[in-house]
């Protein structure tokens, strides 16, 4: 702390699968420190665990210092023969999937969330993801 280093947390989707009807990610956050224990949430994987990134920003106002922002797109994680494949496969750049981008921003702008991190976990093109997913945010932004 000395130094000015922080601790961020970033999620995946198992942390908010609930063990003994506690919700882990909700249990580490109650149980750390938040001047200690700060939040890189990950909008894709909360969208994955189909929970409603708009309720963690609030929830944590504060504590969330940075996003990773993929979008998630759950036809993705389906091979043509409709079995399943990796879920990293149906987690997409920003833009191409189905979460509203603008709601976000504003929610993020609206918690003081000053940083966002465009991921992508597993692509066949990985720098144009990034690149249309900067493009789509950019243009939101205008």
């Amino acid at each position: 702390a000395a130094h000015g280093v922080q601790f961020g947390y970033h999620n995946h989707h198992v942390e908010f699968l609930e063990v003994d009807g506690q919700v882990p990610f909700d249990y580490l956050m109650q149980n750390t420190d938040p001047d200690l224990v700060k939040i890189e949430l990950d909008l894709g994987w909360l969208a994955i665990a189909g929970v409603d990134a708009h309720e963690y920003l609030l929830r944590y106002q504060g504590r969330v210092i940075a996003c990773h922002l993929k979008d998630y797109a759950p036809e993705r994680g389906r091979a043509a023969d409709g079995s399943a494949l990796p879920l990293q496969r149906a987690l997409v750049e920003p833009g191409g999937g189905t979460l509203d981008w603008q709601a976000l921003l504003d929610t993020m702008a609206a918690t003081n969330v000053r940083h966002g991190f465009i991921e992508i976990d597993v692509s066949d093109d990985p720098l144009g993801a990034v690149t249309r997913g900067f493009k789509y945010l950019s243009a939101l932004r205008c």
